[in-house]
């Protein structure tokens, strides 16, 4: 199972186990309570309005700060579940904004962010890496994508493909020179740098002391004269003016991916780089280089005026420096976009702890959401969490790639429990509380059973089951159990996990059962939930619930609901005060 299948969205939804509520039905709102955390793949500074900064994120859209990044808020966008690639300021026009995104094109603004309207008029290719605008035509925009290079010349009406000399190139950045119209620098992946000086017509390789190197990005100083270019292969160049060859100023920095060459705003020679080491800071245009944090980072922004500077960090997180680099401190507060995949809720010695399982590995919080914190060293992606029903310091981790991980000191340390599990892609774990030693597992494989507290694991069955996206344990009655699989298929097993038989069920066959759950309080009470595919996985959307009274046959629709709306699953023992967001 592809992994966004599974992180898609899922939220906490402490009732569904015991009874959903009728159609139309006034619910209590949701608010968002999960761990602070966030992907960020672009930002970029308001010109007109200090402090006010746009992030885009990792399948979640745009977050914006008015404060300096002190607190952010999500944009209600058309493209809220995007990748947001790119983010651009009209530097001439109040309220004008382009953003590119992951198969989603070009949106544009002109209201400040309140309405979008695509913008993909001639575009052919839908994965817009980098939007830019020209700062001496804002009527002049170019789209890097991921087969090409896209022009407009009436503010994004319509675009036409300018490769004319990047045949076979991948571009990944651009510098417009400030000085010069029609002067375009481009970096490129395994290529070096381009330029055009016909405002894009035509491309000619400048690459000139720097190698076939993968620029990602490209900054001019604060004068307009000097260029400056970060390489992924761990070089850094600088370009000075009426000259054509590149000068390697990375001497002094680690070997390693380079992000970004920042110049300050207002000092000259002063520079950062962002490293897969950390970021650094020059005071003499790359003469000498010293570390200022420790932390792996990628892009990197000023404020425009030399007061804060902002560093994304490669493994998450978003930090500020207010004093040059001498000190930096995370900016995070109101970005949740992290993909949770699975809770888990405890009464542990008369306090209640949740646990979120995420792509960042797992989350711990013993104050009701009000704060979080992540496990370290555990870097893993988590598709299932569960607590051990008679031990709630036993904790049970399913994990995209690494299998089953179990915890007997309430989540703070884990070792490896998945012996006999070939290949270790687990999708689902579940446990009895009337059987605490037998412990189901739902893989790529099929489904696989521990009856030593996953001490060992074989095959549930003596023919293998086909590829299992989930599994739930009765939890009233020890020997029943009931597993999700492709094409709409449920199996279930009333002999503790001996055999399994298919149950005829009226699921479409072209939809993959990826959540089921067992209520806690009513027998024979199921519930599923099946997605829809509709071509890519970003597409995914959860389709409806199915509920049964008998057994798990003649499932039947408990709620039709929109195809936008979230996927949900239960949080055992949980009260229902909070939610988790993504």
């Amino acid at each position: 199972m592809n992994s966004k299948s599974k992180w898609i969205v899922v939220f906490a939804f402490w009732a569904m186990a015991i009874v959903l509520p009728a159609c139309g039905q006034v619910v209590t709102p949701w608010i968002a309570d999960g761990p602070q955390q966030a992907t960020i793949l672009s930002f970029a500074s308001d010109p007109f309005h200090y402090g006010t900064i746009l992030a885009g994120t990792y399948f979640g859209g745009i977050y914006r700060t008015t404060d300096s990044g002190n607190h952010w808020t999500p944009i209600q966008t058309p493209f809220s579940q995007y990748s947001v690639y790119s983010i651009a300021f009209d530097t001439k026009a109040n309220g004008v904004i382009y953003v590119g995104m992951f198969e989603g094109g070009v949106y544009k603004s002109t209201n400040g962010g309140t309405t979008w309207t695509t913008v993909n008029n001639g575009l052919s290719d839908l994965t817009a890496e980098v939007v830019a605008i020209d700062p001496l035509d804002s009527q002049h925009l170019v789209v890097l994508t991921s087969t090409g290079v896209f022009q407009s010349s009436n503010a994004g009406g319509s675009w036409t493909l300018s490769n004319k000399g990047l045949e076979g190139i991948n571009a990944r950045s651009i510098a417009f020179d400030p000085h010069h119209k029609g002067t375009i620098y481009i970096g490129a992946l395994f290529a070096g740098a381009f330029r055009s000086t016909d405002e894009g017509n035509t491309w000619q390789p400048y690459s000139n002391g720097m190698g076939p190197y993968s620029i990602v990005t490209m900054n001019f100083d604060a004068s307009g004269t000097e260029l400056y270019a970060a390489a992924a292969d761990g070089y850094a160049y600088k370009l000075l003016p009426n000259t054509s060859n590149w000068t390697l100023i990375s001497v002094g920095l680690p070997q390693t991916p380079i992000g970004e060459i920042l110049p300050h705003p207002t000092i000259p020679h002063v520079l950062f780089a962002s490293t897969g080491a950390g970021i650094y800071v020059t005071i003499d245009d790359g003469g000498t280089w010293y570390l200022s944090n420790s932390t792996p980072s990628g892009l990197m922004l000023s404020d425009g005026l030399g007061y804060v500077f902002y560093a994304i960090g490669v493994h998450g997180g978003l930090y500020a420096t207010q004093d040059a680099g001498t000190s930096w401190f995370g900016v995070l507060d109101g970005f949740q976009n992290v993909f949770v995949g699975t809770l888990a809720a405890v009464n542990n010695s008369n306090t209640s702890v949740l646990y979120a399982g995420s792509d960042f590995g797992p989350w711990i919080t013993a104050s009701q959401g009000n704060s979080w914190g992540l496990v370290p060293d555990f870097k893993r992606s988590i598709f299932e969490l569960i607590a051990d029903p008679s031990n709630p310091r036993n904790l049970y981790i399913g994990t995209e790639k690494d299998g089953v991980w179990k915890s007997t000191d309430a989540g703070f340390n884990w070792s490896q429990s998945s012996t006999g599990i070939v290949p270790r892609q687990i999708n689902g774990i579940a446990q009895s509380p009337a059987a605490p030693n037998v412990i189901y597992a739902a893989t790529a494989t099929g489904l696989y059973i521990s009856r030593d507290q996953a001490n060992s694991w074989s095959t549930a069955t003596s023919s293998q089951l086909p590829s299992m996206y989930c599994v739930a344990a009765d939890p009233l009655r020890y020997v029943v159990a009931y597993s999700g699989s492709i094409n709409g298929s449920v199996f279930k097993t009333i002999d503790g996990g001996y055999t399994f038989y298919p149950l005829s069920t009226n699921l479409p066959t072209n939809e993959n059962v990826l959540s089921l759950k067992v209520s806690p309080k009513f027998v024979d009470q199921i519930y599923i939930c099946d997605y829809l595919r509709w071509g890519t996985v970003r597409q995914c959307r959860r389709r409806e619930f199915m509920v049964s009274c008998q057994r798990g046959s003649a499932l039947q629709r408990a709620c039709r609901r929109r195809r936008s709306e979230p996927a949900v699953d239960t949080v055992p023992g949980d009260r229902g005060r909070r939610s988790l967001q993504e």
